[in-house]
C-alpha cells in the first residue's frame, strides 16, 4: 500500500494526529524517514505488518515532529530515522532516545564511521556486490586478489570523498560562525570533472581548491575556508567522518563509467547499492542494532 500520510502534509500537529489515529485502527507503529527513496529502501527489511513507514520532506521536518511528540503527555507510537550527517563532527547535540535513530555504521558513543545511508552502504558488502555486477569482466579477470582490490577501491573512494567533504564540513562551520552561506553547495559535484581523475579516483587538490574559491559568494572568505578545510582533513581525513554519501555515489558512478560502464548515473549507483543491502548487513550497523533492541522492548518483530 502506498504511503499517504505525508503526501502534502507539513503541519507537525496534523502528522502526529494521523499517527495516533492509524495506531488506534491498526496497532501499527509509525516510522518517519526523510524522503520517499528512504521509505523504499527501509521497506526491504522492515515488517510492514508492524510498522507504517512514512516519508517526510527532509530531516528538519522529522525533527520538528519529534520535538512536538516529546512535549505530549502521552507519547505517540512513533519512531524516527534520520542520517547523522555532520552533526557529530560539528559538535551538535544529538537526540538521545531509543526511538530516535541515526543512520550510522556503529555506536554513536564512539566516533561514527559513516554519516548517512550511502556511507553505510559503501562500507558494507553491498559495494562488493556492485563491483562484481558492474565492473567490466576484463578488469575483474586481471585481479589476482579481488579482496585486496576491493579494499583498495574502497580506500580510494574514502580518501577522495574525505577531501571533498573537508570543504563541505568547513562550509558548515563557516555558516555557524558567520551566519551566512559560503557557496552554492552543489558546486563540488558540478565541478567534479575539473579536479577528479575518474579511473584512479585521485583528486588534484589545487584544482579542487580552485573550484571552491570560484564558487564563493563572498571573495574575502577564501583563506578562512581553505584553512579550515585543511585543518579538518588533517584531523579527520584518515576515517569516514568527512565522507558525504552522495559524494561517494557520484565518485563511484564516474569511476565505473571511466572503466567501461557507460551511462551509469549516480542514481543508478545508489539504487544498486540499496538493492544489494541485505537484512544480515543491516544487523551489523548501529541503526540495525537499535531496531533489534526495540524489538526486545516492544516484543514485536520489526526486522524481516
Amino acid at each position: 500500500m502506498p504511503s499517504t500520510l505525508l503526501a502534502s502534509q507539513r503541519n507537525p500537529v496534523r502528522i502526529l494526529n494521523q499517527v495516533r489515529m492509524r495506531h488506534s485502527q491498526s496497532r501499527k507503529l509509525t516510522l518517519l524517514v526523510e524522503g520517499p527513496s528512504d521509505r523504499k529502501f527501509f521497506l526491504n527489511w522492515l515488517r510492514e505488518e508492524q510498522l507504517r513507514v512514512e516519508p517526510l520532506q527532509g530531516r528538519q521536518q522529522v525533527e520538528a515532529v519529534w520535538r512536538l511528540a516529546r512535549k505530549q503527555p502521552i507519547q505517540p507510537p512513533l519512531i524516527c530515522l534520520v542520517d547523522l550527517d555532520y552533526d557529530q563532527l560539528l559538535g551538535r547535540e544529538l537526540v538521545e532516545h531509543e526511538r530516535f535513530i541515526y543512520v550510522s555504521a556503529r555506536s554513536l558513543e564512539e566516533e561514527a564511521e559513516a554519516n548517512d545511508l550511502e556511507g553505510v552502504l559503501v562500507r558494507s558488502e553491498a559495494l562488493r556486490k556492485l563491483f562484481y555486477e558492474k565492473l567490466p569482466e576484463k578488469i575483474l579477470d586481471e585481479q589476482e586478489d579481488l579482496v585486496t582490490y576491493l579494499k583498495q577501491q574502497r580506500e580510494a573512494l574514502r580518501k577522495a570523498a574525505s577531501q571533498i567533504g573537508a570543504y563541505r564540513a568547513a562550509a558548515q562551520f563557516f555558516y555557524n560562525e558567520f551566519h551566512r552561506g559560503y557557496w552554492d553547495r552543489d558546486a563540488l559535484q558540478i565541478g567534479a570533472a575539473e579536479f577528479l581523475d575518474p579511473p584512479t579516483l585521485q583528486i588534484q587538490e589545487d584544482k579542487l581548491r580552485e573550484v571552491v574559491v570560484a564558487s564563493a559568494l563572498h571573495k574575502p572568505d577564501h583563506d578562512w575556508m581553505v584553512n579550515r578545510a585543511q585543518q579538518l582533513f588533517a584531523e579527520y581525513g584518515s576515517g569516514w567522518n568527512l565522507c558525504r554519501g552522495h559524494d561517494l555515489s557520484k565518485l563511484l558512478a564516474l569511476h565505473l563509467n571511466a572503466l567501461g560502464r557507460e551511462n551509469l548515473s549516480q542514481a543508478d549507483v545508489e539504487s544498486l547499492l540499496r538493492a544489494s543491502f541485505e537484512t544480515a548487513m543491516v544487523q551489523q550497523t548501529q541503526f540495525g542494532q537499535c531496531f533489534m533492541e526495540l524489538e526486545k522492548k516492544l516484543r514485536k518483530a520489526l526486522l524481516r
